[in-house]
C-alpha cells in the first residue's frame, strides 16, 4: 500500500533541523559554510520591528501613519547537555574565551605516588607536561588506566602544581592510592580547558523547518547562559543571543554541508554529577579544598554579559555592530540543613572556588566524557532555611556570587568562570 499524502495542515517542529557555523567577520555567514546541527529541546529565535507614529497636529481625527525606526533579531536555546564539540563552539562563546589545546597523553610510563585523601602525585617520564601536552594549574584532567591497577590509577582530578614530568592533583573524584608503573599500563590523560576571557565569536544559526523553508541569523551572539540539575533530573542548559537581524530564504545555500547533532548520553543527576568541592581562601592565600557539607540537592550556574547590546546607526534598521559586554556569573545552591558550615562561610563572608563535575559515566572508565564546572572564586550569599510545609525537609537555599579569583598564587589565573572538558 502506498502511504498517504497531504494529510498534515502544517509544518511538525520534530523536524526541525537547528545549526550553527562560526563567523569569520560578524554578521557574515562563510560562502559555503560547514553547518553543525544542535541537539535542543526548544528554541525562540525571532525577529521584531520597532515602529513609531508622528505625532503630528492635524484635524483629521486618526494618527500619522507609522515607519519603522529599527529592526532587532534576539534567540533562545534550551538542551539537555551531553558532553559534545559542538556544545563546546557555544559554550567558548558564551564566555568569551576558547578551550586551551587538548591534552591527549597516552603512554605505559606512569605511575601514581604521594597518595594521601584525594590528593596525590602522577609522574610520566615522557609527559612533556609543559609543551606537547601542555597543563596548566587549575584545569581537571581525567586519567584512565587500563592495568591491573586501573581501578586505583582511573580517576579526575584538578592540577595544582605542573612540571614536565609530574603533575601534583587535588580534587580527586576517588580515595588515592600509590599504584605502580607496572600495574598502571598503558595511561591516558586527557582535558581542555576555557576560561571567560575577552574574546569575540559570533554564528550564523539557520532553522530549517522543510525543504522549502528557512530562517537565519546572521551575527548570532550569546549573551546569557545557564547551567543547572537538581536530584531527579538531568543537567539542563540555556543560552539567549542577539542577532543581526532575520532573514527568510526557500533554498538552502549553496554548497552548505550539515555535521548531525551529537548523540551521546545526556548527563543525569544520578552517575552524572559528582563531588561538589568547596575552598575557602584564607586572605589572598588559596585555601585547601573539601566536599561539600551536606547532601546537595541542586546547583546552577549562571552568567551573563552585561552591557552586550546591539549597536544601531543612522541609514540601517538593523544592528551595525555588537558591544559584548563584561561577564557577571552568580549560581545557587540547595543542601539538607543539617550544620553551620556554608552557613558560617555565609556570615564570615568566606570566598573560594566550586567545583562539580557532570559527566555521562563513571569517573573510572575509558569512555566517559564530560565537564568540570568552576566558580574560580565564589561568596556563598543570602540563605533561605524556611518551614515552608509540614513533614518536609528542612532546606538551605544559598546564592552563589562569582568574582575574579584573587588568590595567590592564582590556580585560576584571575578568571571568574571555568569549564573543563574531556573526551
Amino acid at each position: 500500500m502506498s502511504p498517504t499524502v497531504g494529510y498534515s495542515a502544517a509544518l511538525d517542529t520534530n523536524d526541525l533541523v537547528m545549526s550553527i557555523v562560526p563567523e569569520a567577520t560578524w554578521g557574515v555567514t562563510p560562502a559555503t559554510p560547514s553547518f553543525k546541527s544542535l541537539r535542543l529541546d526548544g528554541e525562540g529565535f525571532s525577529g521584531s520591528k520597532t515602529r513609531a507614529r508622528p505625532n503630528e497636529i492635524n484635524p483629521s481625527g486618526q494618527a500619522s501613519a507609522a515607519v519603522t525606526t529599527k529592526e532587532e533579531s534576539t534567540g533562545s536555546l534550551n538542551f539537555s547537555v551531553s558532553a559534545s564539540e559542538t556544545s563546546n563552539l557555544l559554550l567558548a562563546s558564551a564566555l568569551n574565551g576558547a578551550f586551551t589545546p587538548p591534552v591527549d597523553y597516552s603512554g605505559d610510563d606512569v605511575a601514581i605516588s604521594a597518595a594521601s585523601g584525594t590528593t596525590c602525585t602522577l609522574t610520566a617520564a615522557g609527559g612533556s607536561f609543559l609543551t606537547t601536552n601542555q597543563v596548566i594549574p587549575g584545569q581537571f584532567l581525567k586519567v584512565f588506566a587500563d592495568g591491573s591497577g586501573s581501578a586505583n590509577g582511573s580517576f579526575i582530578g584538578r592540577v595544582v602544581t605542573v612540571s614536565a614530568t609530574d603533575i601534583t592533583f587535588d580534587c580527586c573524584s576517588k580515595t588515592m592510592i600509590t599504584v605502580l608503573l607496572a600495574a598502571m599500563g598503558t595511561t591516558t590523560i586527557k582535558g581542555s580547558c576555557l576560561r571567560n576571557g575577552t574574546t569575540f565569536n559570533s554564528f550564523t544559526v539557520e532553522k530549517k523547518m522543510s525543504a522549502t523553508l528557512y530562517l537565519r541569523y546572521a551575527g548570532s551572539f550569546p549573551t546569557e547562559g545557564s547551567l543547572e540539575v537538581g536530584v531527579g533530573d538531568f543537567l539542563k542548559g540555556s543560552m539567549s543571543f542577539i542577532n543581526k537581524a532575520e532573514v527568510a530564504a526557500i533554498v538552502g545555500i549553496s554548497g552548505a554541508t550539515y555535521a548531525a547533532a551529537t548523540v551521546g548520553t545526556v548527563i543525569d543527576s544520578v552517575r552524572g554529577i559528582g563531588t561538589v568541592w568547596r575552598g575557602v581562601n584564607a586572605g589572598s592565600t588559596s585555601g585547601a579544598v573539601s566536599t561539600i557539607a551536606g547532601i546537595v540537592q541542586k546547583l546552577s550556574v549562571k552568567w551573563t554579559k552585561e552591557g552586550a547590546a546591539g549597536q544601531y546607526g543612522i541609514g540601517s534598521a538593523a544592528a551595525v555592530g555588537v558591544r559584548s559586554g563584561r561577564i557577571l556569573v552568580t549560581g545557587s545552591i540547595s543542601t539538607f540543613f543539617a550544620n553551620l558550615d556554608l552557613y558560617n562561610q555565609y556570615l564570615n563572608e568566606q570566598a573560594g572556588p566550586i567545583s562539580f563535575y557532570a559527566i555521562d559515566g563513571l569517573p573510572t572508565a575509558s569512555a566517559t566524557r564530560g565537564y568540570v564546572i568552576t566558580f574560580c572564586n565564589a561568596n556563598i550569599m543570602n540563605p533561605k532555611v524556611v518551614a515552608g510545609s509540614a513533614s518536609a525537609d528542612f532546606m538551605a537555599d544559598f546564592e552563589i556570587e562569582g568574582a575574579p579569583d584573587i588568590s595567590s598564587p592564582s590556580l585560576f589565573a584571575g578568571k571568574t568562570l571555568q569549564i573543563d572538558y574531556f573526551a
